[in-house]
């Protein structure tokens, strides 16, 4: 089995990831989010508009990930996060 498909089997058995963001004033910020992973290793998470790690992204794409915990084994990811949709739903 290749390094790839390690990480893709190690991820997708986890709920949970942590996300960290950069504020406008350049502070990490970090974030407890649920996680799902494509083939391509791509982690994907959902937020509501006015969460901090929402315009923190819209800001600055750079992002950190860590995924995993039990038995000290953890993914270490760093990259650019990028937003898929913006739903706007309207308050009654």
């Amino acid at each position: 089995m290749n390094i790839k498909e390690l990480i893709y089997q190690f991820i997708s058995a986890q709920r949970l990831g942590v996300v960290s963001t950069i504020t406008l004033d350049n502070k990490p910020e970090a974030a407890l989010v649920g996680i799902a992973i494509s083939k391509n290793l791509e982690v994907i998470f959902d937020t509501i508009k006015a969460s901090r790690k929402c315009r923190n992204i819209l800001r600055n794409a750079n992002v950190a990930l860590v995924i995993g915990w039990d038995e000290e084994i953890t993914v270490q990811y760093e990259g650019l996060a990028e937003v898929l949709a913006m739903i706007v739903k309207p308050i009654d």
